[in-house]
This record gives C-alpha cells, sequence and structure tokens, in this order.
C-alpha cells in the first residue's frame, strides 16, 4: 500500500519544502539553510518566468537578485558567496539551475523506492 502524505504550501515554498525533503540525498545534504533558500529561490524565479527560453528564464533570475537578496536578507555578496557553493555542488551551472535540478512547480511529487537485495515484508 502506496503512503501518501499531504504538504499545504504556496508556490514560494514549494520549491524549499522539496529541497528540505532532498536533504538526506547528495549533493543537497552538504548544503546549509541558507543556500538551500538561496537555490529555491532560484527555482522559484525560474518557474515563474513567463518565457519557456531558458535564456530568458537566467535573464529572469538575474534581474531579480535584488528581490532574492531582500527576501532572505542577505546581502549581494552573500547571494554571489552561496551561488558559489551551488556551483561546486553541481547544481548549478554559471548562473542557472543544472538541467537535471531544473524541478519543475508540480502538484504531485512521487518519490519511488528501490530495495537492494533486500525482502521487503508487508
Amino acid at each position: 500500500m502506496a503512503a501518501k502524505f499531504t504538504i499545504k504550501c504556496n508556490s514560494r515554498d514549494y520549491f524549499r519544502y522539496l529541497l528540505e525533503l532532498l536533504r538526506v540525498f547528495n549533493p543537497f545534504k552538504k548544503l546549509d539553510n541558507r543556500t538551500l533558500e538561496v537555490f529555491a529561490e532560484m527555482l522559484y524565479y525560474y518557474n515563474e518566468c513567463p518565457s519557456d527560453d531558458d535564456e530568458e528564464k537566467i535573464k529572469y533570475i538575474s534581474q531579480n537578485v535584488t528581490n532574492i537578496c531582500k527576501r532572505l536578507n542577505i546581502s549581494k555578496s552573500s547571494f554571489y558567496n552561496k551561488i558559489n557553493i551551488l556551483r561546486k555542488a553541481g547544481l548549478i551551472n554559471y548562473k542557472n539551475p543544472a538541467k537535471q535540478y531544473r524541478f519543475k512547480l508540480e502538484p504531485l511529487v512521487v518519490f519511488e523506492f528501490t530495495f537492494n537485495n533486500d525482502t521487503v515484508k508487508s
């Protein structure tokens, strides 16, 4: 029987909650809270961009750096330090989320567990 958990949130908090759920896995588990918050904000603006063009989405994130800093109450230098940490972790390329981490705003997220040579009893 599948377990179902409902998490009520708005579109902005969705990415923070998603990253918190993924935090048990690499490369997320290496990140501090503030770095996760910066990445969540980047994902939010990436998805909020009205264009489907990746270059436009990258520009949209760059145009909103001041808004991100205000929301998180951090300086721009702190923001860019977090960007460097995210780049070293492989979560972003240059200034945009890496392709495998460009999470979309989805109402349903499924985690599928595979078991390595274990017998699962229900």
